[in-house]
Protein backbone atom coordinates (compact mmCIF):
# COMPACT_ATOMS: atom_id res chain seq x y z
CA UNK A 1 0.00 0.00 0.00
CA UNK A 2 1.18 3.30 -0.63
CA UNK A 3 1.16 5.65 1.75
CA UNK A 4 0.41 9.23 1.51
CA UNK A 5 2.95 12.31 2.16
CA UNK A 6 1.21 13.34 5.14
CA UNK A 7 1.98 9.68 6.98
CA UNK A 8 5.71 10.53 7.76
CA UNK A 9 7.98 13.61 8.73
CA UNK A 10 10.73 14.80 6.24
CA UNK A 11 13.81 15.29 7.57
CA UNK A 12 16.11 17.55 5.37
CA UNK A 13 20.12 16.99 5.62
CA UNK A 14 21.61 19.82 3.66
CA UNK A 15 25.23 19.14 3.01
CA UNK A 16 28.12 21.48 3.82
CA UNK A 17 26.98 25.08 4.02
CA UNK A 18 23.53 24.22 4.81
CA UNK A 19 21.38 25.10 1.52
CA UNK A 20 20.43 28.55 0.64
CA UNK A 21 16.22 29.68 -0.06
CA UNK A 22 16.31 28.61 -3.89
CA UNK A 23 18.23 25.02 -3.18
CA UNK A 24 15.54 22.34 -4.01
CA UNK A 25 15.51 20.89 -0.47
CA UNK A 26 14.30 24.29 0.90
CA UNK A 27 11.61 24.63 -1.49
CA UNK A 28 10.99 20.98 -0.53
CA UNK A 29 10.56 22.07 3.35
CA UNK A 30 7.94 24.92 2.42
CA UNK A 31 5.58 22.15 0.43
CA UNK A 32 6.01 19.72 3.06
CA UNK A 33 4.62 21.30 6.19
CA UNK A 34 5.67 18.23 7.77
CA UNK A 35 9.49 18.57 7.04
CA UNK A 36 11.96 20.21 9.35
CA UNK A 37 15.47 21.03 8.91
CA UNK A 38 18.03 19.23 10.25
CA UNK A 39 20.78 21.70 11.89
CA UNK A 40 24.44 21.11 12.54
CA UNK A 41 26.29 23.73 14.04
CA UNK A 42 29.13 23.67 11.92
CA UNK A 43 28.42 23.64 8.30
CA UNK A 44 31.71 24.68 6.73
CA UNK A 45 33.94 22.02 9.31
CA UNK A 46 31.86 19.32 9.43
CA UNK A 47 32.73 16.94 12.03
CA UNK A 48 31.26 13.18 11.68
CA UNK A 49 30.47 11.90 15.39
CA UNK A 50 28.63 15.76 15.40
CA UNK A 51 26.39 15.55 12.45
CA UNK A 52 25.47 11.88 13.09
CA UNK A 53 24.56 12.95 16.67
CA UNK A 54 22.12 15.73 15.07
CA UNK A 55 20.19 12.97 12.61
CA UNK A 56 20.05 10.38 15.44
CA UNK A 57 18.76 13.15 17.61
CA UNK A 58 16.26 14.20 14.66
CA UNK A 59 15.01 10.74 14.19
CA UNK A 60 14.67 9.78 18.07
CA UNK A 61 12.58 13.33 18.35
CA UNK A 62 10.38 12.62 15.18
CA UNK A 63 6.47 11.36 16.29
CA UNK A 64 6.74 9.77 13.56
CA UNK A 65 8.31 7.19 10.72
CA UNK A 66 10.78 9.49 9.03
CA UNK A 67 11.11 9.75 5.45
CA UNK A 68 15.35 11.01 5.24
CA UNK A 69 16.60 13.74 2.54
CA UNK A 70 19.85 13.68 2.17
CA UNK A 71 22.06 16.11 -0.18
CA UNK A 72 26.02 16.02 -0.85
CA UNK A 73 28.10 15.31 2.21
CA UNK A 74 24.62 14.24 4.08
CA UNK A 75 23.98 11.24 1.92
CA UNK A 76 27.61 9.77 3.85
CA UNK A 77 26.13 11.30 7.08
CA UNK A 78 23.09 9.46 6.37
CA UNK A 79 24.92 6.23 5.57
CA UNK A 80 27.01 6.17 8.41
CA UNK A 81 24.36 6.65 10.96
CA UNK A 82 22.40 3.76 9.07
CA UNK A 83 25.37 1.99 9.66
CA UNK A 84 25.74 2.60 13.68
CA UNK A 85 22.22 3.30 14.66
CA UNK A 86 19.97 1.26 16.80
CA UNK A 87 17.55 -1.30 15.27
CA UNK A 88 14.68 0.79 16.75
CA UNK A 89 15.62 3.96 15.28
CA UNK A 90 16.16 2.31 12.15
CA UNK A 91 12.46 1.34 12.42
CA UNK A 92 11.56 4.48 12.15
CA UNK A 93 13.09 4.99 9.20
CA UNK A 94 10.28 4.32 6.47
CA UNK A 95 12.68 5.55 3.61
CA UNK A 96 15.76 7.91 1.95
CA UNK A 97 16.17 10.60 -0.90
CA UNK A 98 19.86 10.24 -1.24
CA UNK A 99 20.97 13.48 -4.10
CA UNK A 100 24.51 13.96 -5.34
CA UNK A 101 26.68 11.90 -2.51
CA UNK A 102 30.19 13.58 -2.19
CA UNK A 103 32.95 11.68 -2.40
CA UNK A 104 34.23 11.06 0.38
CA UNK A 105 36.91 9.68 -0.30
CA UNK A 106 38.50 11.98 -2.86
CA UNK A 107 42.28 12.72 -2.47
CA UNK A 108 42.09 16.00 -3.78
CA UNK A 109 42.81 18.82 -1.47
CA UNK A 110 39.45 20.39 -2.02
CA UNK A 111 37.79 17.42 -0.28
CA UNK A 112 39.88 17.61 2.55
CA UNK A 113 37.01 18.94 4.70
CA UNK A 114 34.92 15.84 4.22
CA UNK A 115 37.48 12.98 4.20
CA UNK A 116 36.62 12.49 7.92
CA UNK A 117 33.36 11.08 6.56
CA UNK A 118 35.47 8.20 4.96
CA UNK A 119 35.07 5.47 4.70
CA UNK A 120 31.56 5.18 3.05
CA UNK A 121 29.76 2.30 4.81
CA UNK A 122 29.14 -0.17 1.43
CA UNK A 123 26.39 -2.85 3.87
CA UNK A 124 22.98 -2.94 2.10
CA UNK A 125 20.65 0.14 3.44
CA UNK A 126 17.78 -1.65 6.07
CA UNK A 127 15.48 0.58 4.67
CA UNK A 128 14.17 1.39 0.37
CA UNK A 129 16.30 4.78 -0.61
CA UNK A 130 16.20 6.25 -3.96
CA UNK A 131 19.74 7.11 -4.92
CA UNK A 132 20.15 10.18 -7.61
CA UNK A 133 23.32 11.04 -8.99
CA UNK A 134 24.14 13.36 -11.99
CA UNK A 135 26.14 13.24 -14.95
CA UNK A 136 27.57 16.18 -15.05
CA UNK A 137 28.21 17.09 -11.89
CA UNK A 138 31.68 18.95 -11.82
CA UNK A 139 32.47 18.16 -8.04
CA UNK A 140 32.12 14.35 -8.53
CA UNK A 141 32.14 13.06 -11.91
CA UNK A 142 30.67 9.75 -12.82
CA UNK A 143 34.01 8.13 -13.43
CA UNK A 144 34.22 8.96 -9.95
CA UNK A 145 31.16 8.87 -8.33
CA UNK A 146 31.48 7.68 -4.78
CA UNK A 147 30.26 3.66 -4.16
CA UNK A 148 26.96 3.61 -2.26
CA UNK A 149 25.27 0.84 -0.52
CA UNK A 150 22.85 -1.02 -2.15
CA UNK A 151 19.03 0.00 -0.55
CA UNK A 152 17.75 -2.29 1.17
CA UNK A 153 14.03 -3.99 1.04
CA UNK A 154 12.80 -5.15 4.42
CA UNK A 155 8.89 -5.00 3.31
CA UNK A 156 8.29 -4.47 0.06
CA UNK A 157 9.79 -6.08 -3.03
CA UNK A 158 10.82 -2.79 -4.64
CA UNK A 159 14.08 -2.68 -6.32
CA UNK A 160 17.01 -0.32 -5.43
CA UNK A 161 16.33 2.67 -7.51
CA UNK A 162 19.70 4.67 -8.80
CA UNK A 163 18.70 7.66 -10.71
CA UNK A 164 20.91 9.48 -13.10
CA UNK A 165 20.61 12.58 -14.84
CA UNK A 166 21.86 15.50 -17.05
CA UNK A 167 22.07 18.74 -15.35
CA UNK A 168 21.91 21.93 -17.09
CA UNK A 169 21.74 25.56 -16.40
CA UNK A 170 18.09 26.77 -15.32
CA UNK A 171 19.03 29.90 -18.47
CA UNK A 172 19.03 27.03 -20.67
CA UNK A 173 14.98 26.03 -20.23
CA UNK A 174 14.54 29.76 -20.32
CA UNK A 175 13.63 30.15 -16.93
CA UNK A 176 15.19 30.96 -13.04
CA UNK A 177 16.54 28.12 -11.22
CA UNK A 178 14.72 26.91 -8.14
Amino acid sequence: MISSAEDFDFLALPGRGNSGPDHWMSHWCRVFPNSSRVLQAEWDRPKPEDWIGQVDAAVAAAPRRVVLLAHSLAVATAVKWAAGASQSQLDKVAAAFLVAATNVEDTDPSFDAVRPFAPMPLKRLPFPALVVASRSDPRVPSTRRPPLPEPGVRTSPMPAILAIWETRPASAYGQRAC
